[in-house]
């Protein structure tokens, strides 16, 4: 379910967790920073991808991951092990047995930014979606 700020808050009070994803994308959108810092400060779990989310994708099949400027080039590179990728068309098949892969190469990335003290928008690459997958996964 998509919360949006029209939904109740009794509702979200309910709930046992509240995520908020953000594409990074900067500098495209120097909001998208603030928008991660408001919704942890209103007590909601955040996941972030920086530049955007098919770096998430991409680490399924590649643990080097570079920087990237724009979410143009991380589709290029996903193209290059993927030629049938589409953003709206995501091969699941292809991507789902590498999904504990995944979560394992995220985790490494946001703990070298950790130590590095890079923060959003300076932890690209970088992606907190794998945290999101693995509590899903755990509650599944």
């Amino acid at each position: 379910m998509v919360v949006s700020e029209a939904t109740e808050r009794s509702q979200i009070d309910d709930w046992d967790q509240v995520w908020c994803v953000y594409d990074i994308e900067a500098p495209q959108k120097p909001s998208a920073v603030s928008s991660i810092a408001k919704a942890a400060d209103a007590g909601h779990l955040v996941a972030w991808s920086n530049p955007c989310f098919e770096i998430w994708l991409l680490l399924h099949i590649n643990p080097a991951v570079p920087p990237f400027q724009t979410s143009a080039e991380v589709a290029r590179e996903l193209r290059r092990h993927l030629p049938d990728f589409k953003k709206s068309g995501i091969p699941s098949a292809t991507l789902l047995a590498n999904t504990e892969i995944a979560i394992k190469r995220s985790k490494l990335l946001n703990d070298r930014h950790d130590r590095d003290g890079n923060h959003p928008p300076a932890d690209n690459p970088n992606t907190l979606v794998g945290v999101l997958v693995g509590e899903l996964l755990a509650h599944a």
